[in-house]
């Protein structure tokens, strides 16, 4: 975040897709630059576009920054390479800083992630030991700049966050080993078994729409049925936890307008966990009659 905000002036406009994830949308706010939501839905699979872009532009005026995420939080959807080529094109011909989060790369399924540096040399691209290795908490990450931001974002850095902990640049090193690149890849595997059991298990729990579960270890889904009985997904995720004792998270953590419909399952636990999970889910229903 820090190479946006080194790009940016107060009142400055930056674009984020919505869902997505909410701290981006609080620190910028925080910090007086104006957040413009851009309603991501399933016809753009949760993703922005250049059509929308223009759009926002043509109504609004001009965007100093967008953030990109693939794969996304909460969605998990990611964009392809034509995809984020046109994005990136978009926004050097517009002069809009790009900022590609790129901290779920490493963890994706049936495609490999598509990092921004492979279609643009002037986005700005962010990323984490966190996901992938992880080691979330150990607050250790990357940023790869054009030119123009490296030395705002070194200042900037040296006097917000000074450097990482000196513990966790060495573990940093040796989540580079051959051993801690195993356990990684078998962390994977296990992601994977999870996501293809959440996926199965939809019809039966009545979830009734998926996000496209490209990346990440989460799945983001609408409740569907369910919402006869409860209010929103807050509600529904307020019971399924004090009555079956299964955390999910509901949408409008992500998205204020549309995402009272929807919650976000993590696959971070575990497949045996999730399997439990989903057990517990369909018990919930069967018991509680929805």
């Amino acid at each position: 975040m820090l190479s946006l905000l080194a790009a940016c002036d107060v009142g400055d406009r930056v674009g984020l897709a919505r869902p997505g994830y909410p701290a981006y949308r609080n620190i910028l706010a925080s910090l007086g630059v104006e957040v413009v939501d851009l309603d991501c839905g399933p016809a753009v699979r949760f993703q922005p576009t250049p059509e929308q872009l223009d759009a926002e532009v043509k109504a609004h005026g001009p965007l100093k920054g967008v953030v990109l995420a693939s794969p996304a939080n909460p969605t998990v959807t990611m964009v392809d390479r034509s995809q984020l080529a046109a994005l990136a094109s978009w926004c050097t011909a517009h002069e809009t800083q790009l900022i590609s989060d790129e901290i779920y790369h490493g963890i994706t399924y049936e495609q490999p992630g598509v990092s921004a540096l492979e279609v643009s040399d002037q986005a700005a691209v962010v990323s984490s030991f966190s996901k992938y290795w992880g080691m979330p908490g150990w607050r250790l990450g990357w940023a790869v700049l054009p030119q123009y931001l490296v030395d705002p974002v070194s200042r900037l850095a040296g006097n917000v966050a000074l450097c990482p902990p000196h513990g966790s640049q060495l573990a940093a090193v040796e989540a580079f080993s051959a051993e801690s690149m195993d356990f990684a890849e078998a962390q994977l595997a296990d992601y994977a078994t999870a996501r293809s059991l959440v996926l199965q298990a939809l019809p039966q729990i009545g979830w009734d729409q998926v996000a496209p579960a490209d990346g990440a270890f989460y799945v983001y889904a609408r409740i569907g049925e369910h919402l006869e009985k409860y209010d929103d997904a807050a509600a529904y995720c307020a019971a399924l936890l004090e009555q079956a004792g299964v955390a999910v998270v509901p949408g409008t953590d992500f998205d204020p307008v549309h995402g009272g419909e929807w919650v976000r399952l993590s696959l971070a636990p575990g497949s045996a966990a999730v399997a439990e999970g989903l057990d517990r889910i369909r018990n919930f229903h069967r018991s509680c009659g929805g």
